[in-house]
């Protein structure tokens, strides 16, 4: 009772006038060490009271009653102290993430926090991780060597066995594949036939493992294995044609069988003079030659081949050797065109050595023409002619003189009515001294209308004086035509 009345504890507390508490202030407090006596302390002493907690005992299993807020708070891993390699790592308990130091292979990792713990592991060297069904699962069932700077990131699925979660290696694009990495278990099976298939060339590659290079992966051109296919040593040889089989041995030989080499087993064009004996015609029996036996010969118009010609032909060769021939046809030959533009036969005296000729003379107001023919022999090739013009003039001045001429082949029954082709022309200059013979340069003429051997062949010679500038007549002795045989005779 207070004041004379009763008051409640808690209108005992609220009747109060509030203040801020310091430290020296005092509190009433119940003794429990002296059977609830009230006494009294400072705050202070209750503040030192709760920075030495002397009885209290550590919780080393706390639990959350609930979800865990971080009220917008980070939750830290810790890092814990390096670690050396060695075969069971032995990652202590006082952090999440660990330097692993060494280079000393790992098969194990001793157990942490227990079923549940994450760690990550930053390793500074080389080493290799051995992967193992339980004690430590690998990615992809397979051993990893590391580099410095990788990071692995394991769980500790059961106590002691940790299983790879994750990886970040150094050098290495988030995504991508690491050198080495894809083996035989990765290649789908039956690969090469999703591939496309194309004809094999000398030039393509090939990929293998190198022998001599620990079986590293490495490539050939297809020209490179059949190379190989090609040389190497022979240790045996199948029985065949021509060939006695069995083992070769160090010392082995190939026994050939009598007869067992014929055109089969030799290449085109692999027997040359090294390989045929010295003295060979020798051995071969005596005949007496006749017309109709073949003689082997070196064609030189093919490269030197060996060709074969009977012996009748090299003896029409000798008797009529096949090739250019010449016919003259004298300007006397010629006859002057009838009406048109027609060239003058002339005779002529040449000076004080009284040389009389008979010429066909071209004027320069015109364009002049002369015309002769003649029936070519069997022999003829029906190619092409080759002419020459021979010719003089009175003047001293080395003016030029264009010469033309066309032919025609005419067969049995052939018009003579059919146009010449254009002509052909050569242009000649004069000399300085009046009445000199002059030569043409050979110039070749294409024969019309088809021509073949014995057809009667019509010339055609002309003038072109737009294309001369010779102010005198020009005096045209004759022309030689050359002509191509392709037999010895014309029988």
């Amino acid at each position: 009772m207070v004041g004379g009345r009763g008051i409640s504890r808690q209108e005992l507390v609220t009747d109060l006038t509030e203040v801020t508490v310091t430290a020296s202030d005092s509190i009433r407090i119940s003794d429990a060490d002296d059977s609830g006596t009230t006494r009294r302390d400072t705050v202070q002493g209750i503040l030192d009271l709760a920075g030495s907690m002397d009885g209290v005992v550590d919780d080393t299993t706390p639990q959350l009653g609930g979800d865990l807020d971080c009220n917008g708070a980070q939750v830290q891993w810790s890092k814990g102290a390096d670690v050396a390699s060695a075969p069971a790592l032995p990652v202590l308990t006082d952090g999440n993430y660990f330097d692993v130091t060494g280079t000393t292979g790992i098969t194990s990792i001793n157990t942490t926090g227990g079923a549940g713990t994450l760690i990550k592991l930053h390793f500074d060297g080389v080493l290799t991780l051995t992967h193992h069904a339980t004690d430590l699962y690998l990615a992809g069932e397979a051993n990893f060597t590391t580099a410095a700077g990788d990071e692995l990131e394991f769980i500790e699925y059961a106590t002691g066995d940790y299983r790879m979660t994750g990886c970040s290696l150094a050098g290495t694009a988030p995504g991508a594949v690491a050198n080495n990495a894809i083996d035989e278990t990765k290649l789908k099976d039956a690969l090469v036939a999703d591939f496309s298939e194309v004809t094999v060339a000398a030039g393509d590659s090939i990929l293998l493992g190198d022998a001599d290079d620990s079986g590293n992966t490495k490539r050939d051109t297809v020209q490179g294995i059949l190379d190989l296919a090609s040389s190497g040593t022979v240790t045996s040889v199948a029985t065949g044609t021509g060939l006695t089989g069995g083992t070769i041995t160090g010392s082995g030989t190939v026994s050939v069988a009598t007869g067992g080499i014929d055109t089969t087993q030799m290449a085109d064009n692999a027997i040359d003079e090294t390989k045929l004996k010295d003295a060979l015609v020798a051995d071969f029996s005596e005949v007496t030659v006749v017309a109709g036996d073949s003689i082997l010969l070196g064609d030189a118009d093919d490269s030197g081949n060996t060709k074969r010609d009977t012996v009748q032909g090299i003896l029409d060769l000798a008797d009529s050797p096949i090739g250019q021939h010449t016919i003259w046809f004298p300007a006397s030959a010629m006859e002057a065109a009838a009406s048109t533009a027609p060239a003058t036969s002339n005779a002529v005296e040449i000076g004080t050595s009284l040389f009389a000729a008979r010429t066909m003379d071209f004027a320069t107001d015109a364009d002049d023409y002369a015309y002769f023919g003649v029936q070519m022999p069997k022999s003829w090739d029906a190619g092409t002619l080759v002419c020459q013009f021979v010719w003089s003039a009175t003047g001293t001045t080395a003016n030029t003189v264009l010469w033309g001429l066309a032919a025609n082949s005419l067969g049995d029954d052939a018009v003579l009515t059919e146009a010449f082709p254009a002509p052909t022309t050569q242009i000649d200059t004069n000399s300085t001294t009046a009445d000199d013979i002059m030569i043409s340069p050979e110039v070749s003429v294409t024969v019309g209308s088809t021509p073949t051997a014995e057809d009667y062949v019509a010339f055609e010679v002309m003038r072109d004086v737009s294309g001369d500038n010779l102010a005198e007549d020009a005096r045209l002795h004759g022309i030689k035509i050359h002509y191509t045989t392709d037999a010895g005779s014309d029988t």
